[in-house]
């Protein structure tokens, strides 16, 4: 509005390796190393204050194994992975301006499992446990500095999990539904004040009119249950989508 300029360059790198071995035909394992440093927030959208942060620096490290089963009508993944990020932004709880934590790891295993039944069934499932915390952090409340290490981060769960079934029909129709899980979570960085965990069903339903036409319908939330999407702190909440119909129209060319 007065004219004023700000200026800042930010300058970062990324690179992964990553290595697969086929113990089997239908079992490999596998193991990767990635680096990241992203801007703390849209570039677009940087406040002044938030120009003079620094990238956010990640590392992770990943082992997992993967294997066809049941003449390729089957497949899982197991996956372990350990990630170690600096620099995040976190929000002051008397200020609610961001700050920039220490450091934060995060350790986890993830599996999925997909299977292609008789009569065009489809069976879809994943599921994961993760436990993050803060390593060095230190936040300053009431004018006094507390230290957050060995707390989990907000809006961390636990555990997650999605279960999916869709059936194929005559015509080219196919019907599906499903379950999202999310495990409670904290709503602060003290981990003093919780945010209930909960369950959503949803539901599609499409049809292949044309080779290259297909209409679909898309249900969220089908049960209209009522739940927190993300905490912003232990009086903010943004509540979940409430039940919603999506009709749409894809055309491949």
């Amino acid at each position: 509005i007065d004219g004023s300029r700000t200026d800042r360059s930010l300058n970062g790198g990324n690179w992964r390796a990553g290595l697969v071995f086929a113990v089997t035909d239908e079992l490999s394992l596998y193991g990767q190393y990635s680096t990241s440093e992203d801007g703390v927030n849209s570039l677009i959208t940087l406040s002044p204050a938030q120009q003079n942060f620094d990238l956010t620096e990640a590392k992770q490290t990943e082992l997992g194994l993967k294997q066809l089963f049941w003449d390729g009508r089957g497949e899982w993944t197991l996956a372990a992975y350990h990630i170690v990020k600096k620099k995040l932004l976190v929000d002051n709880p008397v200020t609610h301006e961001k700050e920039q934590a220490g450091q934060q790891t995060s350790d986890g295993l993830e599996a999925t499992l997909e299977l292609a039944l008789a009569n065009q069934w489809h069976v879809s499932a994943n599921a994961s446990v993760v436990r993050a915390k803060y390593d060095d952090f230190d936040q300053t409340v009431g004018g006094q500095t507390v230290s957050r290490a060995g707390n989990r981060p907000a809006n961390v769960p636990r555990r997650t999990a999605n279960l999916w079934l869709n059936k194929g029909f005559d015509h080219g129709v196919d019907a599906g539904m499903g379950l999202r899980y999310v495990d409670a979570r904290y709503a602060d960085t003290a981990n003093n004040q919780t945010v209930p965990g909960f369950t959503v069903v949803d539901a599609t339903l499409g049809w292949q009119v044309l080779p290259d036409v297909r209409l679909g319908l898309q249900l969220n939330n089908l049960l209209d249950r009522t739940y927190v999407a993300t905490a912003h702190s232990g009086e903010q909440w943004l509540m979940g989508e409430q039940r919603s119909y999506f009709a749409t129209v894809d055309y491949s060319f």
